[in-house]
């Protein structure tokens, strides 16, 4: 065994053995207790006997031929998980039919065998992801040349590396009181609250009062008193005559430009509209 303290258990698929020969089947047990479901036995007994293909029909003999003195170990578990049910209403094949019985038989031998690491060898890619949703710590799936290359090299795939430090590493269970039973976990005191700062004071608004009071009414929206402004008569006057004395340069100078420009029409506008209102006026 690779690893004393976790066994470790092979079990294949078809196309897994399919894949291999006598020599590389014998490599096998180099790294683990080698395992072949009732399931792929019998589907490699119907390939001996009934295939179309005439390669693995050989292959599937040359394999019942080495079965027998191999020292590998025929299982017939069965485990049942959400994941490796049937769709409900849809038509299996007799190929996903079979590949379902083999993924139950891996994940059974995973239940019981729970200190030993199952490796499943299969060379079907989306059973491969299918094992690996399961979750069981001590299962994990691996391809037959990926088998192949651990028993050459010595050197184990990144998968089985994986779960067996998984195995290794203790998990912590909800509720553990470091191991004394029938007391309960000691209580912290409550803890005070701590003390929210108080809000920073703000200091009242400045009132600029004069010193008559009666006279400036009070302005609510910002806290002081307002001085209204005291009309000026001097400065509106002023502002009024320099107003009329612009109108009247501005209406003199488009006078003497319509004067200068069409005669015919500005004197008959002059004299007939202008000079009575200036005769009105007073001298």
């Amino acid at each position: 065994m690779m690893n004393a303290q976790s066994p470790i258990l092979l079990v294949f698929d078809i196309g897994s053995l399919i894949a291999g020969e006598p020599k590389i089947w014998q490599q096998y047990k180099r790294v683990g207790r080698c395992y072949v479901p009732k399931v792929v036995l019998d589907a490699m007994q119907f390939i001996a006997d009934r295939s179309a293909e005439p390669q693995q029909e050989k292959v599937a003999k040359e394999f019942l031929r080495f079965w027998p003195k191999s020292g590998w170990e025929l299982t017939s578990v069965r485990g049942s998980h959400p994941k490796l049910q049937p769709a409900e209403g849809a038509a299996m094949s007799q190929q996903a039919r079979v590949n379902l019985a083999i993924a139950r038989c891996a994940y059974g031998m995973a239940q019981e065998r729970r200190e030993a690491l199952v490796v499943f060898v299969c060379n079907t890619l989306p059973l491969l992801k299918r094992m690996e949703g399961l979750n069981q710590g001590n299962l994990c799936g691996i391809t037959s040349a990926m088998l192949l290359q651990w028993c050459r090299a010595n050197q184990q795939p990144q998968a089985v590396k994986q779960a067996l430090q998984g195995m290794k590493t203790p998990t912590k269970t909800a509720g553990n009181t470091g191991g004394l039973k029938g007391r309960s976990p000691a209580r912290k005191p409550p803890q005070k609250p701590a003390p929210r700062p108080s809000p920073a004071r703000r200091s009242p608004p400045v009132v600029e009062e004069p010193e008559d009071d009666s006279a400036y009414p009070r302005d609510p929206r910002r806290g002081f008193r307002v001085k209204r402004d005291r009309p000026n008569i001097l400065l509106r006057l002023g502002s009024g005559i320099v107003s009329l004395v612009m109108f009247a340069a501005i209406v003199g100078a488009i006078g003497f430009m319509w004067k200068m420009a069409f005669p015919e029409s500005f004197n008959p506008f002059w004299q007939n509209q202008v000079q009575p209102i200036l005769r009105k006026l007073p001298q």
